[in-house]
């Protein structure tokens, strides 16, 4: 099985992944495997005008499985 999942989601201003979106997924339980990695993912929120802030992302997972 080989494939995308394509998620978008908001890296929110408190340090927080919300609003997941799968925009494109597969079958065989990867596009859970990708929401699972995208809710551990560590970060620094950005900062704008000296305050932190949201925004959304784009995140692709490729899976190549044989």
């Amino acid at each position: 099985m080989t494939g995308t999942v394509l998620i978008k989601a908001v890296f929110s201003c408190n340090g927080s992944i919300t609003n997941i979106h799968v925009v494109e997924g597969l079958a065989h339980g990867l596009t859970e495997q990708a929401i699972a990695a995208v809710k551990k993912i560590k970060y620094v929120p950005a900062v704008k005008g000296g305050k932190y802030a949201s925004m959304w992302m784009q995140l692709v997972y490729n899976f190549n499985l044989y």
